[in-house]
């Protein structure tokens, strides 16, 4: 049973690195880093997350309560919130620029704010031991780069 479970890991790691490989899927992940905009104002506090991970409507609700964000305030120039919200929105998982692949299993009337609690986030990393996003290195599951970095 053990060597099922080691195959499945290996199958699924063997599927991200063929997608990441992809140039076009890894452009559109990693464009979002490439905004100057993105990269100062929300790279100031976590790592500027790839638009493509979430819908449209979850950015608008994200980008549109900046004053209670995850429990912080992450206020910005109204400038700087409008091209983050029109960037996020034109490369969000369900604008024409992005791969569908993350927005399966999301219904149309839901909004989820963290991409921890989107279906592909759930079927890739929850099979996961608790334990490992408490390492130093992770401390919590959004953290990306403690992983991937």
């Amino acid at each position: 049973m053990r060597s099922i479970a080691v195959i499945a890991v290996i199958a699924g790691l063997a599927f991200a690195a063929g997608l990441l490989a992809s140039s076009a899927f890894a452009a559109s992940f990693f464009r979002t880093i490439g905004n100057k905009v993105v990269a100062k104002e929300c790279g100031a506090c976590h790592m500027p997350y790839p638009a493509m991970l979430l819908p449209a409507r979850s950015w608008a609700k994200i980008i549109g309560a900046l004053d209670k964000h995850f429990g912080e305030d992450a206020s910005m120039p109204e400038a700087s919130r409008q091209q983050i919200l029109a960037f996020m929105s034109a490369n969000a998982g369900d604008s024409a620029s992005s791969d569908s692949w993350f927005m399966r299993g999301v219904p149309n009337t839901a909004t989820p704010v963290r991409i921890t609690d989107m279906p592909f986030w759930r079927s890739i990393h929850g099979g996961f031991p608790g334990g490992a996003f408490k390492r130093a290195e992770v401390r919590k599951k959004g953290n990306c780069l403690g992983c991937h970095g």
